[in-house]
């Protein structure tokens, strides 16, 4: 929770942040271990295709472990802000250089070695030379049009309607495709991109995050933008860079811990004394996936199988004294079964541990 300039702020969608204080929501959400959930952004491409696990949408988030402290977090608040506010000079008394490519033009336009330094870092288009860019462009094009081809069909083998625009595109596409040689080369020029990113700024893992964010960020500038999209995209490149400069890695996963964690911000000590106070029932029942593991880990073998009707037995018995439904004991064998670092195995002659791969709980 941020207190700042009286005010308390929970969520970073809050609309009267301000870039300060959308900082100091992401110092004060990282925990003791340094894990921080921030909202995700999408990628402009051909960045999106780099890698599966950055795609984000609206009901995603990155877990972040980033690795910074009160003196980190007070030179990173002037960091950013600075960095915005040289944007925006940009954007209001330079115009627009977002299209130059060589040092010469710019020294054309703008003979200051600052300000070259900084367009050069952050706002200079990235280069192409090794690629054929018109085949990029038309393999990315497919790429796009069968993703969403995979998207309608999926949709339809889910027994969901279609409108005429969907059929009609389904049928128009469906025999589009990517070759691998073609895949191969798209994710080379990316890579390659990822490579002058982290070559023109350094850092961790967000370099070519800060330039495209800090390319978006001033075009919206230059076209008198509103005040919420750019905010939005200004909270993005600062993340960025906050992850560029102090993070250690960072995966997509779901909203639900994000959003979970602002909840509880909201919430009266009461209220979180209830939330996390034990349920009442059979606490024993909690302890069935660690009991019929025990069971199988010290009674059975690739050469000793036990039947359901077996672990029931042991399950009686002391220590574990439990009586459940053959359900019930089903529905956790599945579950551990899937739990593939368990090394457990079932099939008709029983369920048993291949004790050689079974990694202790």
């Amino acid at each position: 929770m941020s207190n700042i300039a009286n005010k308390t702020f929970y969520s970073f969608d809050d609309p009267e942040l301000e870039l300060k204080d959308f900082i100091t929501l992401m110092f004060e959400r990282t925990d003791e271990d340094g894990v921080l959930y921030i909202p995700g952004w999408h990628y402009d491409a051909p960045g999106q295709g780099f890698s599966e696990d950055l795609h984000t949408d609206e009901n995603d988030s990155y877990r972040c472990l980033v690795n910074w402290n009160l003196a980190d977090y007070e030179y990173f608040i002037d960091e950013a802000q600075a960095h915005v506010a040289i944007i925006r000079f940009f954007a209001e008394k330079l115009g627009d250089l977002l299209d130059i490519q060589s040092t010469e033009d710019f020294k054309k336009q703008v003979n200051d070695d600052t300000f070259f330094k900084f367009w050069n870092d952050y706002l200079r288009p990235f280069s192409y030379d090794k690629f054929d860019i018109e085949r990029l462009q038309d393999i990315e094009d497919r790429m796009d049009v069968s993703e969403y081809v995979k998207v309608i069909a999926g949709n339809l083998s889910k027994g969901a309607p279609l409108d005429d625009f969907e059929r009609s595109f389904l049928s128009d596409y469906l025999n589009v495709s990517v070759s691998d040689d073609e895949k191969e080369y798209y994710h080379k020029s990316v890579s390659d991109l990822y490579s002058q990113a982290q070559a023109r700024i350094g850092g961790k893992i967000c370099a070519y995050d800060v330039i495209i964010r800090s390319r978006r960020l001033y075009r919206l500038m230059l076209l008198n933008a509103p005040y919420a999209v750019v905010f939005t995209e200004a909270k993005q490149l600062v993340a960025a860079m906050l992850l560029n400069r102090y993070g250690i890695s960072r995966e997509t996963v779901s909203n639900t811990r994000r959003l979970q964690i602002e909840r509880e911000e909201q919430m009266t000590e009461e209220e979180l004394d209830e939330l996390y106070r034990p349920k009442k029932g059979n606490s024993q029942k909690s302890l069935l996936p660690l009991f019929v593991y025990s069971i199988l880990k010290t009674k059975s073998d690739s050469k000793h199988h036990l039947r359901q009707k077996d672990i029931l037995e042991e399950l009686k018995n002391p220590p574990y004294e439990l009586f459940i439904e053959r359900k019930a004991l089903s529905r956790t064998i599945q579950s551990l079964v899937e739990a593939y670092q368990f090394a457990i195995m079932s099939d008709g002659t029983g369920i048993w541990i291949d004790q050689g791969q079974s990694k202790d709980i």
